[in-house]
């Protein structure tokens, strides 16, 4: 069972108990509460073991650094365009347009955002993927590079899709900055 579940069948079961007790049905009041405490505990317990084990994966990840060969070739695909913003995220190179991301580097790989039409026909290239910076955690709208798209005879394509990209994140309403 999982979290969500659990919280939607302890809600029932408290607004069954409700129901129940408004209307003198205390033996079927007393079984849902104690129904209600039951899938509570069960959501707590789930929740409290997901967190362990997200901290313990979290800590004890080590990320790979990229190599000088990826950085260098970031740096020789990156458009010259106006308005860009070239930004490190956790250490790694990324690029902005109007505070949102479209284009950066995370371990060997080279990642783009992408509007979810181009993302469907991008995939269908021969070792694209989808960018999961760590497993099972997906980032939306996000696609990494097979390595052959870097080669010379590949070069438009490549271009293609970073401009693609770049309009995208340009078509977006522009993030607003945190304070601190």
């Amino acid at each position: 069972m999982n979290t969500a579940l659990a919280l939607f069948y302890g809600d029932l079961c408290r607004k069954i108990f409700e129901f129940n007790l408004n209307n003198n049905h205390n033996i079927l009041g007393i079984y849902f509460y104690n129904q209600h405490k039951y899938f509570l505990t069960q959501a707590y317990e789930i929740t409290q073991e997901y967190a362990v084990d997200f901290k313990k994966g979290f800590l004890e990840m080590e990320w790979e650094k990229p190599s000088a060969e990826i950085i260098s070739i970031f740096e020789k695909v990156v458009p010259a365009i106006a308005g860009i913003e070239k930004r490190k995220m956790f250490g790694l190179p990324c690029i902005f347009i109007k505070s949102n991301m479209f284009m950066g580097v995370h371990q060997n790989n080279i990642f783009l955002r992408l509007p979810f039409s181009d993302r469907k026909v991008f995939l269908k290239l021969e070792g694209a993927h989808v960018f999961e910076p760590q497993p099972g955690r997906i980032m939306r709208e996000y696609v990494v590079f097979p390595g052959w798209i870097f080669e010379k005879e590949s070069a438009d394509i490549l271009n293609d899709w970073i401009y693609k990209s770049f309009e995208y994140a340009a078509s977006l309403p522009p993030r607003e900055k945190k304070g601190k």
